[in-house]
Formats: structure tokens, sequence, C-alpha cells
């Protein structure tokens, strides 16, 4: 999870209000209501404006990231009273903080050799195993100019078969059918790479410093309404 954490503590903006409401964890309800709010808002207009790159079905990723959106109390924090406002999004920690914090500094497969990338519209927001018709193969990857692994279509593919014994045993060798043109490498859907070095993204959560200050706005309003009524008061 990744979110911010709002604290009433004394040496907050939120002291005054402290002194003058006792119900902490009301304030806290209204801090974490309107944080969460501020983050919601902010990954729906993510949503709006980040379409999906290859052009296929948009998954609606940072929408989901935004209905992930919660907060709770922590009540006795060693701070003071606060309540933290997260999203439980998969990937979101990774796109906020990039691959820096991981052993290495790189992304690697928990199980098996390889993790997969899209290569193609239809593999977006999916899992290689979602589709039945792909295979270990070689295809032509026009960015980086030169062939590289992947999962492709089959019946699409170079020719694969496993290198002898003491020649690296397993490892699947390319073998062109024809002149070696990219009309003869496979249909690539997914790429696949042995690990991932990914920057960190700071603009995936609002600016520092907003969810909080707009979750003191809105305890200030709450103490303004319970002093005017004449309720809550110490």
């Amino acid at each position: 999870m990744i979110g911010a954490r709002v604290t009433l503590s004394g040496n907050s903006g939120l002291a005054p209000v402290r002194k003058r409401v006792t119900d902490t964890r009301a304030l806290l309800q209204v801090a974490g209501r309107a944080g969460r709010n501020t983050m919601a808002r902010h990954l729906r207009e993510r949503n709006r404006s980040h379409p999906n790159q290859l052009g296929g079905k948009r998954t609606n990723y940072w929408a989901k990231a935004a209905e992930a959106t919660s907060f709770h109390l922590v009540e006795n924090s060693g701070q003071g009273a606060a309540v933290e406002i997260s999203s439980n999004q998969i990937g979101l920690a990774l796109r906020y903080h990039g691959t820096g914090y991981l052993p290495g500094g790189v992304l690697r497969p928990i199980s098996g050799i390889y993790l997969t990338k899209p290569a193609a519209p239809e593999a977006h927001g999916k899992r290689a195993r979602e589709f039945a018709d792909l295979e270990f193969g070689f295809a032509f990857d026009v960015e980086l100019g030169r062939m590289r692994p992947a999962l492709v279509r089959k019946g699409s593919a170079l020719s694969a078969t496993p290198k002898r014994r003491g020649q690296g045993a397993g490892r699947p060798v390319a073998l062109p059918l024809g002149p070696g043109t990219v009309e003869n490498t496979g249909e690539p859907i997914f790429w696949l790479v042995r690990q991932v070095r990914q920057k960190g993204d700071e603009t995936v959560l609002p600016p520092e410093g907003q969810i909080a200050e707009e979750a003191i706005e809105a305890v200030d309003e709450y103490v303004g309404i319970v002093i005017e009524r004449g309720s809550g008061a110490a």
C-alpha cells in the first residue's frame, strides 16, 4: 500500500483544534474522509489523462486505484493520533517508488525465468496464461533493432530447440526459417525479460502535503460547525 499520514499532534497546525474539541476520533474520521477524497480525485484525473499507450482496450488502472483508496485510524502512533490514507492497488507503490528500493534495484520474477511485458495492444492488462495460443519464440523488436525472446502466436515463431548438453542445455536457440528478414520472425504478444529497472514517478500521488492540507482544512471546517452549534467544546 502507498499513501500519506495525517497526524493530530501538538506540533501540527491542528493543536488549537484539539484544545477546542475533545472527540479525537471524530476529527480523525473527518481528516480521513477528506484525505481519501483528495487521493481518489487525483487518481481518477490520472485515469482520464493517461490512456493505454499500446492503443488497446483500457483497463482503467488508475480508476481502480482510486476505488481501492481508504483510510484507517492510528490513535496511538507515538506522535499523536493519526489517520493513514492509502490505496492497496497492486503495482501502485512500484509505480511511485520505482525499482530502486528492491534488492539490486531491479524487479525479478519470483518464480520462473522471465517477466512478461505487453508487446501488442491485446496484451495490455492481461497475463500470458489468459492466452491459449502462445508459445516461446523470437521476434524482431523495431525499437531495439534486434531479435529478442517473446511469447508469440503459435505457428508464427522461429523454430526453437534446446542446445545439446555442454552448450547451455535447455536454453532455446533460434533457427531461421528463411533469409532472416523481419517477415520471418514471430508475432510478439509479450516480450520476455529477465529483470526490469523502472524509475519512480511521484506524480502518481497528489503533490507533497496536499492530502494533509486538505484534510486539515476539512477538520477546521468541521470544528467551526461543532463550536457554532455549541457542542463538543472542552
